[in-house]
């Protein structure tokens, strides 16, 4: 696949965002506020405009796609979700983008962050089910996942 260096034209630009848009999740409020403040946070506070906000567009319908992808992982290891559901219902996103963002200012704060570390934090903000010891594998497996998703708003 070839890359165009060339400007993107108003009119593309507008087609694309229609495109991602149609294949986000419909956010409420909360949902909405939640992502706001993730990306707010993630551009550091950043005047979202022109192409930088064609790239948060771009990024917030990655990061939805990434949560359905994941779901199960994310539905068992998050407070607030049902352990059982296959898809995020109305209002579950704001507990991800919760979990996600805390992730976020901890990565940014803390030299030397052990995914261990991150874990115990969140598990101690409740922010985490409670989990026995054998059972840790999952958080970890959803705090590794936001890693990854939170280190692609880098590159």
């Amino acid at each position: 696949m070839m890359v165009s260096l060339l400007p993107i034209s108003k009119t593309c630009r507008k087609e694309r965002l229609t495109q991602f848009l149609e294949i986000s999740i419909a956010l409420t409020e909360n949902e909405r506020q939640k992502q706001d403040a993730l990306i707010h946070f993630l551009v550091a506070g950043a005047s979202i405009k022109g192409i930088l906000a064609t790239a948060c567009c771009w990024y917030s319908v990655f990061l939805q796609s990434k949560f359905k992808l994941h779901w199960h992982i994310l539905a068992m290891s998050l407070d607030g979700l049902d352990d059982n559901s296959t898809a995020p219902n109305r209002g579950d996103l704001s507990v991800v983008y919760t979990f996600v963002h805390e992730i976020a200012k901890m990565l940014k704060s803390t030299a030397n962050l052990a995914l261990v570390t991150i874990v115990d934090e969140l598990d101690n903000a409740n922010l985490l089910k409670p989990q026995l010891d054998e059972e840790r594998a999952i958080p970890n497996q959803a705090v590794w996942a936001a890693i990854g998703w939170i280190s692609m708003s880098f590159f």
